[in-house]
């Protein structure tokens, strides 16, 4: 079967210490990535990586939202809808309050990951956006071998909603913003492909990313495998997807190490 390598949002923001939004152990997981690729790339047959990609003005950073002082809320700091009806918090642009208040009325009733306010992180144009540098040099070793390029899918760019999973955004919130992106998943799947997916971070985009293809494309799930040690949890977050990826067993995802992929 060919194999078709997933890589979600492997940017230095993420995976290099000092990074905006570093998960611990992303380096170490994007260096087992890139000796994988470059040992394995034969045999690897197609390439697809997420970024995330945002603007300052995003609802998920501080930015947006204010309190009765006109203080912005501290980074990792969660926002519910009670906390905008009782004034706690409320958008920093008066404009925008009826959607905050329709937005996380929707993300709460939908069950998906309570509100939570980022380091400002993966700026569009800054070094932070940026493929981790190792994982770069893997690729272009690749697309040597193989006289191929890889594909990239910028998410995040819409400032209205968070969006960790690389087929829909967290809320639709528009007529064409926020349905799923069939385009991208027969990208991976329509060629009847092995699916390895890697990235971070393993609690909250690739966990929501695999939720996805499990409530639209639910049979596809026996195609995908993850490259257990090439992804971490948010620190803090180690079992918020619990429940996700024991669906995600139950329906038949395989779970390998970058080192048991070609031997079973």
């Amino acid at each position: 079967m060919k194999k078709t390598l997933l890589i979600i949002d492997p940017q230095v923001d993420f995976c290099m210490p000092g990074g905006a939004l570093y998960v611990k152990n992303a380096d170490v997981d994007m260096q087992k990535l890139s000796s994988f690729i470059t040992e394995n790339a034969e045999q690897i047959d197609s390439i697809i990586i997420s970024l995330d990609m945002h603007n300052l003005e995003h609802i998920a950073h501080s930015i947006y939202w204010v309190n009765s002082k006109g203080e912005h809320p501290a980074p990792f700091t969660s926002i519910t809808l009670d906390d905008v009806k009782t004034g706690v918090w409320k958008a920093n642009n008066p404009k925008m309050q009826s959607h905050v208040l329709y937005y996380l009325e929707q993300l709460e009733s939908n069950g998906n990951f309570t509100h939570t306010i980022w380091p400002n992180h993966c700026i569009a144009g800054t070094q932070g956006s940026n493929i981790f540098p190792p994982l770069l040099v893997a690729l272009k070793g690749w697309m040597e071998v193989n006289k191929k390029t890889f594909t990239t899918y910028i998410k995040g760019m819409n400032p209205t909603s968070e969006q960790f999973g690389i087929f829909k955004q967290e809320v639709k919130t528009g007529d064409d913003e926020g349905e799923f992106n069939h385009n991208l998943f027969y990208s991976l799947f329509g060629s009847k492909s092995e699916v390895l997916v890697s990235g971070q971070a393993k609690s909250h985009c690739v966990a929501t990313s695999l939720k996805q293809i499990a409530e639209t494309h639910p049979d596809f799930v026996k195609q995908i495998t993850l490259l257990s040690d090439t992804t971490s949890n948010v620190v803090g977050c180690e079992n918020i997807a619990d429940e996700i990826y024991k669906e995600l067993r139950e329906l038949g995802m395989d779970e390998l190490t970058t080192l048991e992929i070609f031997k079973k």
